[in-house]
């Protein structure tokens, strides 16, 4: 699939901000605004561009952001299918992958409370069971995207975080279906809104602008269709000798710099490093990795890889949808 350098830049500016207004999309990428218009529409057409996110401070809203991760047995591929479908059919799932490495399944989920994680992860050892061979549960108290500087030749970062551990802050009716409306498609326009919701392209607008200054909206990114780009997805897990916070930090400064880091987790119970990368090349993750070693030998006791190779679902939007 045919895919320019000024593919890339599009791509890149939508990464760091999906609501990028057009006029302001094309001066960045100095093209015209049909131009832009056009190769998005293609883009669209062939499925790279999936979705445009809005992400939200999901503590916030009140969640806890928890992952299960499963190790499966005696399956077949009729079992997994049904087992794939069980778990998309939840809507506090956010993010269901399939990988490669000591584990088949990471689901992410956002529940309301503990009891409701309780009873998702009874049922489904309850229903399934016999095909676990091992399963880990850890929570999450932040996620960092950083942009994809990979994409063109860009030294300048941006990053938002979508998961906190920050207090719930109560919002109205009105905040929660425009932040609906947003996570569905982050290019909404306020005039869209404003008609939809009945109310004016000024309430609209202001409304938006206080939930980002709450950091309630933290951001907004694109969804891809990385097989088409060619694009590989991993997951680094890095476990240290000893917790350092100086240390830590610096690890933490040389991800968010890293082009192919995309994102960074932070997980109770989890790893005391993990980053999620996207390269072109099998090699380029042996190079990252390589490039972790040399610079942090000293601290690092174990690593392991994941090899994201199919993701199920990567949205908010049917968890904002309950």
């Amino acid at each position: 699939m045919r895919i320019d350098k000024l593919d890339y830049k599009i791509l890149f500016e939508l990464d760091r901000d999906s609501r990028l207004p057009i006029t302001d999309l094309a001066k960045k990428v100095r093209l015209s605004k049909d131009s832009v218009i056009y190769r998005i529409k293609r883009m669209e057409t062939q499925g790279i561009i999936l979705t445009y996110e809005t992400y939200a401070n999901s503590g916030k809203l009140g969640y806890i952001n928890a992952r299960i991760n499963l190790r499966l047995q005696n399956t077949t591929l009729a079992i997994e299918n049904e087992i794939n479908k069980y778990i998309l059919n939840q809507k506090f799932v956010t993010f269901f992958a399939s990988v490669e490495g000591d584990i088949d399944l990471i689901i992410f989920v956002m529940v309301k409370s503990v009891n409701e994680l309780n009873l998702f992860y009874n049922d489904l050892v309850s229903r399934y069971g016999n095909y676990i061979n091992n399963k880990e549960l850890g929570v999450y108290s932040k996620v960092i995207h950083f942009s994809r500087n990979y994409l063109v030749n860009e030294k300048s970062r941006s990053s938002f975080s979508f998961v906190s551990s920050d207090d719930k802050i109560d919002l109205d009716k009105l905040d929660y279906d425009l932040l609906q409306i947003l996570s569905k498609n982050a290019r909404t326009s306020i005039v869209d809104i404003s008609k939809r919701l009945s109310i004016s392209v000024k309430t609209a607008s202001n409304r938006i602008k206080k939930l980002k200054e709450k950091q309630i909206i933290t951001g907004s990114t694109i969804s891809l269709d990385l097989d088409k780009l060619g694009v590989l997805y991993y997951k680094v897990c890095i476990d240290l000798k000893e917790l350092n916070n100086d240390m830590t930090k610096k690890l933490d400064s040389f991800f968010a710099s890293h082009p192919n880091v995309v994102y960074r987790d932070y997980v109770v119970c989890g790893h005391d490093c993990e980053v999620e990368i996207e390269v072109f090349k099998a090699s380029e993750l042996r190079t990252f990795i390589n490039d972790v070693k040399d610079k942090f030998s000293n601290v690092i006791k174990d690593y392991s890889i994941l090899h994201y190779y199919k993701l199920h679902r990567l949205s908010q939007q049917l968890l904002l949808e309950r």
